[in-house]
Formats: structure tokens, sequence, C-alpha cells
């Protein structure tokens, strides 16, 4: 056996023996873990702020859809059109998509 196998050998033996070596081993992993689950799991940066134009008609279905994908990541606001150019003007909200106007608004179905 070389001496450097002995050493390491007795050293591994009087640690293994030490109540504070086995009080770090225990006590690091729970200490490590224990504070991942305290620590909140939360973007650093803010949401993307999205506002929403909704049609007339039916859209309240699609905005509660909407708000159940709403979290951490992205945040949808109801808008109207003229509020909606407004707040992403002054940078408020990054994006604001707008229904296209259709020719046949007011109409139940499009004109054959």
């Amino acid at each position: 056996m070389s001496f450097f196998g002995a050493l390491f050998i007795n050293a591994l033996r009087a640690n293994l023996a030490s109540l504070r070596t086995w009080c770090l081993v225990l006590l690091l992993p729970l200490l490590t873990f224990g504070l991942a689950r305290l620590a909140p799991a939360q973007e650093i940066a803010a949401p993307v702020q999205v506002g929403v134009v909704l049609p007339r008609e039916g859209g309240w279905d699609f905005w509660r859809r909407l708000e159940g994908r709403s979290g951490l990541v992205v945040s949808f606001q109801a808008a109207g059109l003229e509020q909606a150019r407004r707040q992403v003007a002054l940078g408020r909200w990054d994006c604001a998509p707008a229904p296209p106007p259709t020719p046949w608004s007011g109409r139940r179905c499009p004109p054959a």
C-alpha cells in the first residue's frame, strides 16, 4: 500500500467517526432541497402584457379561454380599440391584437 493510500484511509476513518461529518452529510441535501421548495417559482422578468380587442359578437367565450391561459409569462387585458392603441403607444402593453373589420359586420352570416 502506498503512503498516500494509507493517509487517505486513515483520514476517511477519522472523518466517518466524526459526528460533524454525518451532520453535514444529512443537512446539506435537506437545506438545498428545502430552500428550492421555499423559493417562489416566478419569472424574473415581468410578464408580457397583451391587450385584447374583442369582437362585438362571440368574443366573451374567447376571452374566458384566454383568461385561463394567463399566468407568469403572459397577461391578457380586455380593451377597446382606442385604449389598446394608446397603451401600446405608451409602452405599457407589448401588443394588442385586434380582429380585422369585416364587410358583413352586424350580420349573422357572410353574404353568399
